[in-house]
């Protein structure tokens, strides 16, 4: 609760005696609270410490200060005319030591004799800021802000393509807070700067990596006004892989574990080698469900070749190993059954 006397005493008290003069004595009251549009957040926040400064008109010899403590004024016994704020305020980066500088003149308001006028909305914006200084929002494909993504801020591509993961060698790092937001000083206005941002979560991963290396997040700094940009995170793609399941079973449909199964891109490599592996790309041993897989392939057709030792017979597939697979799917289940006779 603002107490009107109280903080009558103190402009009394902070004011020059001819401002005293000249706009006290009268029966008009203004009172207010003053806010500053937070960079970490982007929204109103009160400015406890600003200095306000009433004006009467265009005579600076009515200036006097008023050190708020929360925020508030409450100013009465002003007599009838014109009127303007002049307020300054600084407000403390989270995590470093610069400030950044927050400045509002009004524009001339009138005061009657016995008014009051309740400007409960005067809105600070950053004006002057200590070092280069960006504040960069994290949003997903659907616009949502994203909080607790890690980000690194790099000056070269290469350092940004090897440890984009990792964020070694970048020059700045942070997560983001519950509003999207990462805010970076003591940047340098002659670099290009590259953000690459990701968070893992439960179900997936989102990242800029497929985009990050593209083009700068900011270049050309402004050394004194604040930076703002904004990156979009999407849903990792998963890594493209080709696997091969070949399933060997006898002419009567039951599974043949312990057997030989090589795999060729080349029929003709095939032929010459049958029965050996020799030249295969990959071999293996069916378990006991007859099954053997084959990973790190790629998107195309095979030719299998397969065969078991029993007893003085070899069972072989030598009358199908001339044809091949089907060109093979990615992050699917791609799966054949060879029949051994």
């Amino acid at each position: 609760m603002i107490i009107a006397g109280l903080l009558t005493v103190v402009v009394l008290a902070t004011c020059k005696k001819t401002a005293s003069d000249k706009v006290f004595g009268g029966t008009a009251r203004i009172r207010g609270v003053v806010f500053y549009k937070n960079i970490t957040t982007n929204n109103p926040d009160t400015a406890t410490t600003a200095q306000l400064t009433l004006e009467k008109g265009n005579d600076q010899s009515t200036d006097f200060t008023l050190s708020l403590t929360n925020g508030a004024f409450d100013i009465p016994l002003l007599v009838d005319g014109d009127y303007t704020f002049n307020i300054t305020y600084y407000h403390t980066i989270p995590g470093s030591s610069k400030s950044i500088l927050y400045q509002l003149k009004t524009p001339f308001f009138h005061l009657n004799d016995a008014q009051f006028k309740d400007r409960d909305t005067l809105l600070l914006l950053p004006t002057v800021t200590a070092s280069p200084t960006l504040q960069l929002t994290v949003t997903d494909n659907t616009n949502a802000v994203v909080n607790n993504a890690q980000v690194y801020l790099f000056s070269d591509i290469s350092t940004l393509n090897k440890y984009r993961r990792t964020g070694a060698g970048s020059v700045k790092s942070g997560i983001t807070n519950q509003y999207g937001m990462v805010v970076f000083d003591n940047l340098q206005p002659t670099i290009s700067y590259y953000a690459a941002s990701y968070i893992i979560r439960v179900a997936d991963t989102l990242s800029n990596h497929t985009t990050d290396n593209k083009a700068p997040v900011i270049s050309a700094l402004s050394s004194t006004v604040l930076n703002t940009a904004r990156i979009t995170i999407i849903p990792d793609l998963p890594a493209v892989a080709f696997s091969l399941q070949v399933v060997l079973t006898d002419q009567y449909g039951a599974y043949i574990p312990g057997a030989n199964v090589c795999i060729y891109s080349d029929k003709a490599l095939l032929a010459k080698n049958r029965n050996t592996c020799a030249g295969s790309i990959s071999g293996s041993v069916t378990g006991t469900q007859g099954a053997v897989n084959f990973t790190g392939l790629q998107s195309l057709f095979y030719y299998i070749s397969a065969y078991k030792v029993v007893g003085k017979d070899t069972l072989t597939n030598k009358a199908t190993d001339q044809t091949p697979t089907i060109v093979l799917q990615p992050n699917a289940a791609n799966t054949t059954t060879v029949i051994l006779k």
